[in-house]
């Protein structure tokens, strides 16, 4: 079940960061004090997602579940979710669209690439914390 889900996220995250980030470009990009606050919090949550990272990269999963708890699984499983939307913001919004950073091309792939790179990410960690069932509870 699980590659089932991991199959329908590769095939249709494509399209998917496709019109999303069109969609950005046309209904927020226009509009600069929208524009400014979602610059602003897909550059916190890329912050969070950082900043949570760090620990579980350095520890590994199960040791920084152990010293900081529910302090660094919940913002990590939400800034695991709000990552590839965030990338898409700030490469739509706040780079420049002349650049190589800026065009589309490069704002669709990047925000595909970190999006399933994050299903992998959550996939690892969270088997590692609560068990490949869901149900053992955090192995610590």
């Amino acid at each position: 079940m699980e590659l089932l889900g991991i199959l329908i996220a590769i095939v249709f995250g494509i399209p998917v960061a496709i019109l999303y980030c069109y969609t950005v470009n046309w209904l927020i990009k226009p509009i600069n004090s929208l524009s400014r606050l979602a610059v602003f919090f897909s550059l916190v949550v890329v912050a969070v997602f950082i900043l949570t990272m760090v620990p579980i990269l350095a520890l590994g999963p199960l040791e920084a579940r152990q010293y900081f708890g529910l302090t660094i699984a919940v913002p990590f499983s939400v800034s695991v979710l709000l990552t590839a939307p965030a990338t898409a913001n700030l490469l739509v919004l706040a780079a420049n669209p002349n650049s190589w950073l800026g065009s589309r091309f490069t704002s669709v792939t990047a925000s595909f690439v970190v999006g399933i790179c994050s299903i992998f990410l959550n996939i690892s960690v969270s088997e590692a914390w609560y068990g490949i069932d869901g149900i053992g509870g955090p192995y610590l």
